[in-house]
């Protein structure tokens, strides 16, 4: 009898292991879930966009379906991108199906929140005008429209709009209303999305007021950065949410400035700004750093030096964890889209464009 009580109690000892493990197995699948950091990279001169994985440094490539535009952003952990289409329509394609699942209408520009749950649309008053070209001036005319994401209904609404962006916690937005009679800058809007209420209207001054080409409104904070013109010069700012004046973190001689090369970045928590500043072509110096700013102390921190490499950094995007960045180099060229480490600072990859000003759109992907 002993024997056999043994064996018994041996089997069933077994299969209680084997259930253990199984179970152990099947409760660690989400724990060994990997996060990929995603740029998705479309060229003018091509229907293909490229999808780099950062953490695997691999690069893979599709067709857009039916009529190719530019890839403008990530929506939902990357199960959709917004194309803007040859006829400027903003279409929402899902990427398991490699299909349209929804049609936003024309465009002129298009913004995702870093959370992905608004997307922002600069709607042509006239009609579409202006080809493809980015850059958007101060004196344009837009009716924007923020959609919520996944149904894609309207939230808010304005006109006479030049330019928007969402700040890094998805709360705030920041957009401009256009240049007015007898003033010769723009009027910062600052939106609460939560509450729906405007925490700011009016225009910056120090001491003249100035044309906004970008701002980003940073929530934990209260601050909004901004660049664009003011008395001759191109400026790049801080100021308080709510007050009128603004603090100088970099200036250069307007008659030099290319307004279609400069860009603002803030990372994800909030603490940095990241600025890009190229003078028009055969103006020097041909700027190769990216500079860095705390916000909470409005001082310089370490630039990001790309002297070295021969590059000089034009757009960028950070991921939303804000270990990377990735850029445009412009050289004159073909652009590259080069990979930078913000812990090191280093170029950590290259990319040949086909065509100049690629356009550049980050995520994060949760794998099983």
């Amino acid at each position: 009898m002993r024997p056999r009580y043994f064996r018994i109690v041996s089997i069933l000892l077994i299969g209680i292991s084997i259930l253990f493990i199984a179970c152990s197995d099947n409760s660690t699948d989400t724990s060994r879930r990997t996060t990929d950091r995603l740029f998705y990279i479309s060229s003018r001169f091509s229907e293909q966009i490229a999808c780099f994985n950062a953490d695997r440094e691999k690069f893979e490539s599709y067709i857009v379906p039916d009529t190719f535009g530019y890839v403008y952003d990530a929506i939902g952990n990357n199960e959709s991108l917004v194309i803007r289409a040859l006829n400027y329509d903003c279409l929402i394609l899902d990427l398991d199906s490699n299909k349209y699942v929804h049609n936003l209408g024309p465009a002129a520009s298009v913004d995702v929140s870093p959370n992905s749950h608004y997307v922002s649309l600069l709607k042509y008053i006239d009609g579409p005008t202006g080809g493809y070209d980015p850059y958007i001036s101060p004196e344009s005319r837009f009716t924007l429209e923020v959609r919520g994401v996944p149904d894609y209904g309207l939230v808010h609404l304005d006109t006479d709009v030049a330019n928007c962006c969402f700040g890094p916690e998805s709360r705030y937005l920041a957009y401009t209303h256009t240049v007015q009679f007898g003033h010769n800058g723009n009027v910062l809007v600052v939106y609460d999305l939560i509450t729906e209420t405007t925490l700011e209207e009016g225009y910056k001054r120090f001491p003249f007021e100035i044309k906004i080409e970008k701002a980003i409104p940073i929530e934990s904070k209260n601050k909004v950065v901004f660049h664009g013109t003011g008395d001759g010069d191109h400026l790049v700012c801080i100021s308080d949410i709510g007050s009128p004046t603004m603090k100088i973190l970099k200036q250069i001689p307007d008659l030099y400035f290319d307004p279609y090369s400069a860009d603002i970045a803030v990372s994800p928590d909030g603490e940095r700004m990241y600025i890009v500043i190229i003078p028009a072509s055969g103006y020097a110096p041909q700027e190769q750093i990216i500079y860095v700013y705390n916000t909470e102390t409005e001082l310089p921190a370490q630039n990001i030096d790309l002297e070295s490499k021969g590059f000089q950094p034009h757009k960028m995007i950070i991921t939303p964890d804000g270990k990377y960045m990735m850029a445009v180099a412009v050289d004159y060229a073909p652009d590259e889209i080069i990979l930078i480490d913000l812990e090191s600072g280093d170029v950590v990859f290259e990319y040949p464009q086909q065509g100049h000003q690629g356009f550049i759109a980050a995520t994060l992907r949760d794998k099983n």
